[in-house]
């Protein structure tokens, strides 16, 4: 199962060399519900993972190293996907639902 936190499409990823606001609740907020589940459900605990939706690709392209060392201090299996990925995910998705009507 994925927990999802979704931000603005517009939020930054980081600011001023820092992760900014929107990026601090997000991580917060995961931490928050993976630590839920470590007291309340710990045996399910492995089978979870956090996803993060924020900013835009290019504000991942500037910081991405950044980006990755907060994601590895928030404990758990964290990953990150901007609006833009989203979008592929969706062009592609599209895609081979046309191609699949085709055949």
């Amino acid at each position: 199962m994925t927990l999802v936190e979704i931000q603005l499409n517009r939020d930054p990823i980081i600011q001023n060399n820092q992760p900014s606001s929107s990026m601090k609740e997000a991580v917060e907020q995961l931490r928050d519900w993976f630590e839920w589940i470590d007291s309340n459900e710990h045996s399910t605990l492995s089978r979870y993972s956090g996803l993060i939706v924020i900013g835009r690709r290019e504000s991942y392209r500037k910081n991405e190293r950044s980006i990755k060392d907060i994601l590895s201090k928030i404990g758990y299996p964290v990953s990150l996907l901007t609006y833009d990925d989203l979008g592929d995910s969706i062009d592609n998705i599209l895609s081979q639902l046309v191609q699949a009507r085709k055949d």
